[in-house]
This record gives structure tokens, C-alpha cells and sequence, in this order.
């Protein structure tokens, strides 16, 4: 409980901070969009994210940082996420009929620059498609901006419908939190 708490807090303390997009030939390393293995000491504050946006992978990235978890070992990008999770068997084909927990995490793998995958939070412990979520995502063409609505809560229907569906699989809290994603 104290763990879903955290990432309540953790996550409404980013809700507004823009959006900024991963171009093409950018590394993910510990500076914004990613903030891959950050320690997050004094320069990386709340103000400094808000200052510097983020993508979704870096929300997800930030919520790890923050309550002292293990992140992908390959990248800290959507693609990251996806692989390790798959490798180490804690990815699930989706079901949006279905009642996921509170904490869930949604997910997209990459494909190319123009469809870069996508990771968001089930905020809710509703079915699926009648549920809240809270991710990180623009609505402008990628730019190097920072963009908005940025990190959001909102219905997972309306990011669910940008593709035919938008995300494929899932991983529950305990194991995208717990799982030792370092260790592949």
C-alpha cells in the first residue's frame, strides 16, 4: 500500500509538466526527455523536470528514480521497457475488457520515430476501458518543443484509439516495480 501511495504522489506532483519529444539520433541517457538511471540529486528537482519536459518513458523512468526501482537494462525507452519485461516473462497481452489493479502498467512497444510505442499508469481499479490513466504524451508534430497536455490524467479510451488499439500489452505493479530488470 505505502508503495501505491508513492507512486500517487509521485505522479500527481508531475501532472502538467510538458511533453518533449525523442528525435531520431537523441541518446537516452540521464538528461530529459529519458532521465534514464538518474540519481536525482539536486539538479534534477520537480522545477528542473517542469523546466525540461519529459516523454512517457521518462514518466515511467522518473516514478522508478523516485521510489528507488530498477529500470531496463537495454534503454530506458519504450523499447527498453518492453523487452526486458518480455524477457523476463512479466509482459501480458491486454485485454480491455478486463480489471486490471491500480498501478498496471500499459504498454506499446517501438516500432519507428513516427510510432514510438507508448507507456501510461492505470489510475484506477475500473475495467479497463472505462478506466483513468495517467501518462505523458503531446499533440503537436514532433518538435523540439516542449509540447503539450504533458503528463495527464484522463480516459483510457481517448490514447487507446490513436492506433487500432494503441497499447497491446500490460505488466501489474509488483512486477515492472519488483522485477530486477538489470539482472538480463
Amino acid at each position: 500500500m505505502k508503495v501505491q501511495n508513492d507512486l500517487i504522489k509521485i505522479c500527481e506532483s508531475l501532472i502538467n509538466t510538458r511533453y518533449k519529444y525523442w528525435l531520431l539520433g537523441d541518446k537516452i541517457d540521464y538528461r530529459p526527455p529519458f532521465y534514464y538511471k538518474t540519481d536525482f540529486h539536486e539538479n534534477f528537482n520537480l522545477k528542473y523536470i517542469k523546466d525540461n519536459g519529459t516523454n512517457c518513458a521518462g514518466f515511467i523512468n522518473i516514478i522508478c528514480s523516485r521510489l528507488n526501482k530498477n529500470q531496463p537494462n537495454l534503454d530506458g525507452g519504450t523499447e527498453g521497457w518492453f523487452f526486458c519485461l518480455k524477457k523476463k516473462k512479466k509482459l501480458y497481452k491486454i485485454d480491455p475488457n478486463t480489471k486490471y489493479p491500480f498501478g498496471t502498467l500499459l504498454l506499446r512497444n517501438y516500432a519507428n520515430e513516427c510510432d514510438q510505442g507508448h507507456l501510461a499508469i492505470k489510475y484506477d481499479n475500473e475495467i479497463l476501458n472505462k478506466s483513468k490513466i495517467i501518462h505523458c504524451y503531446s499533440t503537436n508534430t514532433p518538435n523540439r518543443k516542449l509540447n503539450q497536455p504533458g503528463v495527464i490524467i484522463e480516459d483510457f479510451n481517448i490514447s487507446n484509439n490513436w492506433f487500432s488499439p494503441t497499447y497491446t500489452h500490460i505488466s501489474y505493479i509488483e512486477d515492472w516495480l519488483a522485477c530486477n530488470l538489470d539482472s538480463i
